[in-house]
């Protein structure tokens, strides 16, 4: 998506953004899956110093089975599947923090605790947040942020 408002892209106060993408995997390939994800951003500038924001994003994957030649396609690989967490999705979380995983690798010397994330077939999360200007003698464009997030 492209975004549309004022002010600057990598860090907006107005304006809003959306988009959409859709994959398709098929043979020749080895596995066979169709996923499906969108997000939209919204920014609205409360006064010459304070914006809220609000950003949204969800996912679907469907594994799908086909037969070429005598061979079976395979359904989606971990790195095929969705992953929830870490700072820039969900602060608080390990990055695929949030999840199915795989016990058989938990132990307590492990750094992902409850195992390794496989990854799932839905994915949601949400964003609400303020902003102030912030550094700005180092950081023309610097804000602080305020925020709460689930998924």
């Amino acid at each position: 998506g492209s975004f549309v408002g004022d002010g600057p892209i990598l860090n907006p106060t107005d304006g809003w953004q959306a988009y959409a993408e859709a994959e398709l995997a098929t043979p020749p390939g080895d596995v066979s899956f169709g996923k499906l994800q969108a997000g939209a951003s919204c920014h609205i500038p409360v006064n010459p110093s304070l914006s809220l924001h609000w950003l949204g994003q969800a996912g679907w994957l469907h594994s799908m089975s086909w037969e070429t030649d005598g061979k079976k396609s395979l359904p989606p690989t971990v790195s095929d599947r969705f992953h929830t967490g870490g700072p820039l999705q969900i602060p608080g979380f390990l990055p695929a923090g949030i999840g199915p995983r795989d016990t058989r690798t938990c132990s307590p010397d492990r750094l992902t605790p409850g195992g390794d994330s496989i990854g799932g077939d839905l994915h949601y999360r949400t964003s609400l947040m303020a902003s102030v200007p912030a550094l700005t003698s180092v950081f023309p464009d610097g804000r602080a942020f305020g925020f709460l997030a689930a998924g």
